[in-house]
């Protein structure tokens, strides 16, 4: 009797923990996403992320729109390709498949960054995640935490 609730109690405790491993943090939104260089990426402004030897290679640079101080810094967005820019055929996107990427930079200047509104620049590792080749993609974003 003793070994059943014990075993019991164990798929209990497993289910309830499962959903809480990625939880969003905040409201679904839309913006762009650009593939940028493989990580990691050479100069971040990130304090905690200057280091080339970062073990992530999912991480992204915050546009304007997501960019809000450095507290933004290390902070994880799940992104979720939706369709290409032009909306033309084909659709670029990898079906059902999202990404978790941590911010390490934000992009200040139109040179290194060319897309516009709700932008992240991604890892080449995490853009081919979501999408097959393409200049930039349509996606839906939130912000998650584990």
């Amino acid at each position: 009797m003793v070994a059943k609730n014990v075993s019991t109690m164990i798929v209990m405790i497993s289910i309830t923990l499962i959903p809480m491993v990625v939880m969003s943090y905040g409201p679904e939104m839309e913006g762009t996403a650009t593939p940028r260089v493989p990580a990691p990426f050479a100069d971040v402004s990130c304090p905690n992320f200057r280091t080339r030897d970062l073990t992530d290679p999912y991480v992204a640079i915050a546009g304007d729109a997501v960019w809000e101080g450095d507290w933004t810094c290390g902070k994880k967005f799940k992104i979720t390709c939706i369709s290409s820019v032009d909306n033309l055929p084909p659709c670029p996107c990898k079906p059902d498949t999202s990404v978790v990427v941590t911010i390490v930079d934000h992009c200040l200047t139109q040179e290194t960054c060319t897309a516009t509104g709700d932008a992240f620049y991604l890892s080449t590792q995490a853009f081919d995640i979501i999408s097959y080749p393409s200049p930039n993609i349509n996606v839906k974003y939130e912000r998650v935490y584990y």
